[in-house]
């Protein structure tokens, strides 16, 4: 079974509601796995290395705040995305 999990994801809110959502349903196959999150805005190899050595924990404010952001947004059209 897998010990480790890295999550490379946009750097965003978006992304750490996504990978929130991730973690939810790994946690449910295997409660002891090790989920980090990497955090990069580019493509360099550098900034790869960097952010794989770098990874971090889920921030759990941005995933609570993106949760209410969707909430309200379905709620009321007036405060949602238009495309």
């Amino acid at each position: 079974m897998c010990k480790y999990l890295i999550l490379w994801l946009d750097c965003d809110i978006g992304g750490e509601y996504i990978a929130n959502e991730v973690v939810e349903v790994c946690r449910e196959v295997n409660p002891y796995l090790e989920i980090r999150r990497t955090r990069f805005s580019s493509i360099y190899d550098t900034h790869i290395y960097n952010a794989a050595r770098d990874a971090g924990w889920i921030n759990y404010m941005f995933y609570d705040a993106s949760a209410e952001f969707r909430r309200v947004s379905t709620t009321n059209p007036k405060f949602g995305f238009r495309f």
